[in-house]
């Protein structure tokens, strides 16, 4: 054993070793790449690898952001929501840079804690570090599972051995036995004051050490209940039943402070290039749903229409529309249709009199310039800037969307705007309009986007000014896993409704909404896909009538602006009526208890836990996730053609991110043993469209 530690332990000292932020760490901790087996700390270990874990600028933009932020539909940002996911981000994240190191380090403090237990050499907090350390693993190990399926067995892994590999299924069990023996065997010693400045995660208290193992157990239980409903009922009643308790309150809650700079504990969310748009699958569960309006978060801090000067809350309310009577403008020829959502190509050029409130605490309201806008307009003029063309700027007008009426390749001009200008310009200021995903194919020449992140709903400046905590595990997942498994029958001591609204309480009163959550608990108005809030209603939404904008009819201000070509600023077109469709996915109903508690949870766990939004969806096929745009072929979806974009299936979402190249070249043998244990073997098995095992029984329409 000590030999296949200290092999490991050479690994490991071929990284550089990291503090984790603690000020006076070489007083608490000796390096381990001077140091041997012996002498290296516990705490060292499983420090280190809970920090490093938090992910660099390099590894958040390239997982966090890109891959599962995308494929979650939590941001409109990178192609991994249609599959497209990336070899070489891939590849960086199972290295020994990132997640093998994590693993490793949280390996060797296990096994090495376990040793100094066994030879009776151990300090006495050595034991509660031990289990702090299987609880991480477990959290780390289901990560990578959760990514690509069959993972190494971390008995026989990460000890400088080829390791043997495990089907996620079998992956979850191991975990689910680790975190129950964990908790059980955590005493009661209590960590010096220097030692629990090493957990980052929850100061040393043991309690919520247990609590966040037992919150993981009730997790990872209802992800294995397509696939072993006995055994899943049975440990999740079980970790709900154990005296330790779960994350029950917002005081409890595993998370980890951001800080500025270029390092682990760096924001994942801060890089200044990625927008992170607001995409057509969050806009569509935020519209409509829970009857607030903008006007009732002018004094709510972290909310875009907080803190707004007098003109600009005047000037915005010109623009309030209610979702439930306006579609938005109708741009057929400019926007693809080829989804599944009629609402696809209706551009909301005005804000939502009515929506979710998190919206404006996740997103920017365009043209506000709150404190929570990253993207802002200016102030002021610029040099040898007319007051004229100043005016139309703060406007948003010279600034803005920019709809191109005839085709740049063929010459056609569209049928909805004939007689119109070639081009226009759509007010960019005060709309709430999503990133439109998939292939627009030939109709992106017609539509753009000048200086578009200042024109859409982006990622808030409350989640990239590196003051915010990265939530693991909130209190609101507890209890909407609660009222899941209390709609599905299991004794957990609580009832359905209860759990749901309770979650819906802890998730505001964490976001500082707490004033809100009765009138939104309330509210019977449908989102646009046909969900509301309250539990209690669960009546089907009826397709209606609606207003929608059309060109014409529509009257046109020329505009000039420096030595731009002369333009047209769209002001004012004919209402018309058309008849609103609510979408339809996997399961025949909008509004049941199933549908709000997952529409709940996706909205609760944005932005920070895009990979457990992932999980759910594939685990349910819910909350409602639209068809990817296309126009054209989308290379990564072959099975997905553009004639089949109305019609809804469970694989139009990856189902997982395939193995990187790396893995299949440099370990053949681990690679070819992992892809066996697929749901479908085989090389021809590891692609994006082939389930994960616990999410091959998931419903079927």
């Amino acid at each position: 054993m000590k030999k296949a530690l200290y092999k490991s332990l050479l690994g490991l000292m071929a990284v550089s070793a990291l503090a984790g932020g603690c000020k006076k760490f070489e007083e608490i901790n000796k390096n381990p790449n001077a140091v041997s087996e012996d002498e290296v700390e516990v705490s060292f270990l499983i420090n280190n690898s809970i920090y490093a874990a938090q992910q660099d600028p390099n590894i958040a933009e390239r997982i966090f952001v890109l891959t599962w932020g995308g494929v979650s539909r939590v941001f409109a940002y990178g192609s991994a929501y249609a599959g497209g996911f990336s070899h070489s981000y891939l590849g960086e994240y199972w290295s020994n840079s990132y997640m093998m190191r994590w693993l490793t380090n949280a390996n060797l403090a296990v096994k090495i804690g376990q040793q100094r237990e066994a030879d009776k050499v151990a300090k006495e907090s050595n034991n509660n570090w031990v289990q702090m350390a299987r609880i991480w693993r477990a959290y780390l190990l289901t990560e990578l599972s959760d990514n690509f399926g069959p993972v190494p067995d971390v008995e026989t892994a990460f000890m400088g051995e080829v390791p043997t590999y495990q089907n996620e299924v079998d992956a979850y069990k191991y975990c689910i036995k680790e975190l129950t023996d964990a908790v059980a065997k955590i005493n009661d010693v209590k960590m010096s004051s220097d030692e629990a400045k090493i957990d980052k995660f929850f100061g040393g208290d043991m309690s919520k050490w247990k609590k966040y193992a037992n919150s993981m157990r009730m997790r990872l239980s209802m992800r294995l209940l397509n696939v072993d409903p006995t055994y899943a009922q049975a440990q999740f009643e079980a970790a709900v039943k154990d005296p330790a308790g779960y994350i029950s309150t917002n005081a409890e809650i595993a998370r980890y402070q951001e800080g500025g700079g270029w390092d682990n504990s760096t924001g994942v969310m801060t890089r200044s290039w990625n927008y992170m748009g607001l995409s057509f699958t969050p806009y569509n569960l935020f519209v409509g749903l829970g009857g607030i309006s903008p006007e009732e978060l002018e004094t709510i801090p972290s909310t875009a229409f907080y803190g707004l000067a007098d003109d600009v809350k005047t000037e915005y309310k010109k623009y309030l529309k209610d979702p439930q009577t306006y579609l938005g403008l109708y741009l057929p020829d400019q926007l693809s249709d080829k989804s599944n959502v009629m609402n696809i190509n209706y551009l909301f050029n005005y804000i939502p009199s009515n929506v979710d409130p998190r919206a404006y605490i996740y997103f920017n309201q365009p043209g506000t310039d709150s404190p929570t806008s990253y993207y802002t307009f200016a102030a002021s003029k610029n040099d040898g800037e007319s007051d004229a063309a100043f005016e139309l700027r703060k406007r948003g007008i010279d600034s803005s969307f920019v709809l191109t009426n005839k085709n740049p390749k063929t010459g056609q001009v569209g049928t909805a705007v004939k007689g119109t200008p070639d081009t226009i310009r759509i007010r960019g200021k005060f709309n709430f309009v999503p990133y439109f995903n998939g292939s627009q194919g030939d109709k992106s020449a017609l539509f753009r986007f000048n200086n578009s992140t200042r024109y859409f709903a982006t990622l808030s400046n409350n989640y990239r000014n590196n003051e915010n905590y990265r939530v693991f595990f909130g209190s609101w997942e507890s209890y909407f896993l609660l009222a899941e498994a209390a709609v599905y029958g299991w004794n957990v001591g609580i009832d359905a409704k209860t759990a749901y609204e309770k979650g819906i309480d802890e998730n505001f009163a964490y976001l500082g909404l707490a004033s809100l959550a009765g009138d939104y608990k309330a509210s019977e108005s449908y989102n646009r896909v046909g969900t509301s809030v309250s539990f209690t209603h669960t009546t089907e939404p009826v397709d209606y009538q609606i207003d929608y904008e059309t060109f014409d009819g529509a009257t046109f201000g020329e505009t000039k602006y420096k030595d731009k070509p002369t333009l047209f600023s769209y002001k004012a077109g004919a209402v018309k009526q058309v008849t609103y469709k609510y979408p339809k996915g996997v399961l025949p109903t909008c509004n049941d208890a199933l549908t709000k508690i997952l529409t709940q949870k996706f909205i609760a766990q944005s932005p920070y836990l895009p990979l457990e939004i992932w999980s759910d969806y594939r685990r349910l096929n819910l909350p409602f996730f639209e068809n990817p745009v296309s126009e054209l072929q989308i290379s990564n979806m072959p099975w997905y053609t553009p004639a089949k974009s109305g019609v809804f299936s469970a694989e139009n979402v990856p189902a997982r991110a395939f193995y990187p190249s790396t893995f299949s070249t440099n370990s053949p043998e681990s690679y070819n043993a992992a892809v066996d244990l697929l749901s479908k073997p085989g090389k021809d098995g590891d692609k994006v469209n082939t389930p994960l095992r616990w999410a091959k029984n998931a419903p079927k329409k």
